[in-house]
């Protein structure tokens, strides 16, 4: 029952309460036995000034009732509503309580206009409809994510944003009315490299975070995982970290070998990654990114030897003096320089040169310049790489007796590239 239908109960009450004193009144008093005496007026008197104390008393009751019932406010129905985020739309009422002096604008706001929305905004009530509730349309905003607990909450509040100069007045409260939107998004599954890092050494492990807007409630099944891997390269997966509270921990490891091969990739797809409730309801997800591409490094070295003969070299003469040979060809990407130590009695530039055999990736510096001398080899994005590399060695004839000299060449430290 609203507060309108209140008041004109309480005033139906008093005007049937009023026409029953009025009647009761107009009763003659009950007569006394008959005695010879004259009789009491002051008696008579007496009763109908009881009547009239007792009819102001009720009176005064149902009047301060009547007040207590009637304060200047207004009247929401419901005092909550739900809508569905994807337009859905509900409705509650307004009504003022109480006659107001003049026109009233009450004015409806939501707290969140991205939650929900409020037509119309402003509802005008005057002397002549102040009475007669006036309704208020709620519609749920759609937002694309997925919200906790499956809902976005609000309250839209009421002020008064024109007084009507008596007791409705712009700081009068006002009830609210408490909303509730139901979401319609799936939960959104993320993935990302532990601390940024995309690499991962043959022999260790690797952790990957999986984590989920909201999770709520939910489990999750990795099963559908697809490990690819470009390469020999062998590995395995576990997850570390079972509970998904939001997120768990995914870990993969290259195994050790003892094989050179060029560096690899290990691909993880976790497109269809399911998140469930039940075990039984799955929800397929799909993050950005949803694939992690790592880079597997290689940690055994690349086999470089040396093969030569020693002898004499006349003068004038040229002769082939070292093969440096790799134990597989290079990849595009990969380099390996090897140094070389030129020692002896000889004077690398004066008493001899050195020069190498062209070869597919393969390139020479400082042979006989200042600087240490080095091959290097490199792997080509066309064709195969060459895998030796050849250097000559030309005596110079300085038309002098002397002497023979020596040279002793050797390898240093090599130096891998990416």
């Amino acid at each position: 029952m609203s507060a309108a239908d209140t008041a004109a109960g309480i005033r139906h009450r008093i005007k049937y309460a009023i026409q029953s004193w009025h009647r009761f009144l107009s009763r003659p008093p009950a007569q006394p036995p008959i005695h010879p005496a004259t009789p009491d007026k002051s008696a008579k008197s007496s009763t109908t000034c009881l009547r009239h104390g007792l009819l102001l008393l009720l009176l005064f009751g149902l009047t301060t009732e009547a007040a207590a019932q009637t304060t200047a406010g207004i009247t929401v129905n419901p005092a909550s509503v739900t809508v569905a985020e994807d337009g859905g739309a509900d409705s509650y009422t307004v009504v003022l309580n109480t006659l107001p002096a003049g026109d009233v604008a009450v004015m409806a706001a939501s707290g969140d206009t991205a939650t929900f929305t409020l037509d119309p905004p402003v509802l005008t009530f005057d002397t002549s409809n102040w009475n007669q509730p006036q309704t208020v349309t709620v519609t749920g905003v759609n937002d694309d994510t997925h919200n906790i607990g499956d809902e976005r909450t609000g309250t839209i509040t009421h002020t008064i944003s024109t007084a009507d100069g008596g007791t409705y007045t712009t700081t009068l409260e006002l009830d609210s009315v408490e909303v509730t939107v139901t979401d319609d998004d799936d939960p959104v599954l993320t993935v990302e490299v532990v601390d940024g890092h995309t690499t991962i050494e043959e022999g260790r492990s690797h952790t990957i975070q999986v984590a989920m807007d909201s999770a709520e409630g939910f489990f999750i099944n990795m099963n559908p995982i697809d490990l690819q891997s470009a390469g020999d390269y062998s590995h395995a997966t576990s997850i570390i970290d079972l509970e998904f509270d939001p997120s768990l921990e995914y870990q993969t490891r290259i195994n050790e070998d003892d094989i050179d091969r060029p560096n690899g990739t290990l691909t993880i797809d976790f497109s269809s990654v399911r998140i469930t409730k039940d075990f039984a309801t799955n929800i397929f997800v799909a993050g950005s990114p949803t694939i992690i591409t790592l880079t597997i490094i290689d940690n055994d070295p690349t086999e470089v030897s040396l093969t030569g003969s020693g002898g004499d070299l006349d003068e004038g003469s040229t002769a082939a003096l070292l093969t440096i040979e790799l134990g597989r060809a290079l990849v595009a990407g990969e380099t390996l320089s090897i140094p070389l130590a030129l020692t002896g009695t000889a004077t690398r530039g004066t008493d001899y040169t050195l020069s190498g055999n062209p070869a597919q990736g393969v390139s020479y510096a400082n042979l006989n310049g200042g600087g240490s001398a080095t091959i290097t080899f490199a792997g080509s994005s066309s064709g195969v790489s060459a895998t030796t590399a050849t250097l000559l060695l030309s005596a110079s004839d300085d038309m002098m007796s002397d002497a023979g000299e020596t040279i002793v060449i050797e390898s240093g430290t090599l130096v891998p590239g990416a």
